[in-house]
């Protein structure tokens, strides 16, 4: 019931979470962006000859380039919420998005308020991140029929069905209104478990539909993983000796700046610094299962507990996810970090 959900909500201090993680959270942008674009290129489908087809090219260095443009064409109407912004609200594409959920109060449909003008301007830069690849997809959507039809973009634009196949497409990529009860009811108390069952579903449904291009896709992913890793500890042994066991390195793609970066606080403890690239959860296990196979050919000690615990994050349901009230009263009485995976306070 309503009551119920609001009840699991409070209590788990959901809200709280979630507020400070996308919802006030200006960095938020960047780690989502990134994110999002890699889902794209395994998600976003179109129905083309009885089957669904990925909108974008299988090969890499072809979709790094559409992804660009159709980024770079897409961004004054995503930043001004305007022109192919209103089209895609009018044509169906509004929904709930992450920073929204991270609203500290939510009364439904309701009139702007004083405090709603602070959490959109706290949340202008999360949301536009998420507006961006929606009418990328789009974008492409309708380009590539324009193509097909051999019409021309202008007239392909003004085609009210292909227009709303191209947002159809935008929204159906990772579609955070869907959802049964169960899950939307359990989400109330395990911050953005619905939205981690439409991504993992996004990543599994592409492989369905098209195994071979996924397989080609992940083969990519794989050498550019593998690669940087091989590069990383040949280059700078140091900073990949760091960064092992860091849930930094478990959960994004890290460059190291290199060994001559490296620093010592004033505790003595050194430092190698780093650029780093989220992923979602399901190119997390990739990354770390290749990562840990490249250490088992290179004949390296393999840190299973690592691929274990992306294994984990690779469940809709996260299997470590606990409500944020029980993970902060765990947490002192065990004096653990649960995301860390570490001691909050260290003796000595």
């Amino acid at each position: 019931s309503y009551q119920m959900s609001q009840l699991l909500r409070y209590s788990s201090m959901s809200p709280v979470l979630r507020t400070f993680a996308t919802g006030v959270n200006w960095s938020f942008a960047l780690a989502n962006l990134p994110r999002d674009v890699m889902h794209t290129w395994y998600a976003a489908r179109v129905f083309q000859n009885g089957k669904w087809d990925p909108v974008y090219s299988s090969h890499a260095p072809v979709f790094a380039a559409q992804m660009t443009r159709d980024l770079i064409t897409t961004f004054s109407d995503a930043a001004l919420r305007k022109g192919r912004y209103e089209k895609y609200i009018e044509e169906g594409g509004g929904m709930e998005f992450l920073v929204h959920q991270g609203r500290l109060f939510q009364r439904g449909r309701h009139l702007e308020g004083p405090v709603d003008a602070v959490y959109n301007f706290m949340g202008y830069l999360g949301e536009t991140s998420e507006i961006m690849t929606r009418l990328a997809i789009r974008e492409r959507v309708i380009r590539r029929r324009a193509r097909e039809k051999g019409i021309t973009f202008e007239e392909a634009r003004k085609s009210e069905a292909i227009r709303k196949e191209a947002t159809f497409a935008a929204r159906d990529y990772m579609d955070f209104g869907q959802g049964g009860w169960a899950a939307k009811g359990a989400d109330n108390a395990l911050p953005y478990l619905n939205a981690s069952i439409q991504g993992t579903r996004g990543l599994l449904r592409a492989f369905k539909d098209n195994p071979i291009k996924s397989t080609y896709k992940l083969a990519q992913f794989a050498t550019v993983v593998s690669g940087l890793y091989i590069a990383m500890r040949k280059m700078h042994p140091k900073s990949t000796q760091a960064l092992q066991g860091n849930i930094d390195m478990q959960n994004n793609l890290c460059i190291p700046l290199g060994d001559g970066f490296g620093f010592e606080d004033e505790r003595g403890q050194l430092h190698y610094p780093y650029i780093k690239i989220p992923l979602d959860p399901g190119q997390r296990f990739f990354k770390t299962f290749f990562e840990a196979s490249t250490d088992k050919w290179l004949g390296n000690e393999v840190d299973v507990n690592t691929v274990v615990d992306s294994l984990k994050q690779l469940s809709p349901v996260g299997v470590t996810n606990l409500p944020p009230s029980l993970s902060g009263a765990l947490g002192y009485a065990t004096n653990k970090d649960f995301w860390l995976n570490e001691d909050i306070w260290r003796k000595g």
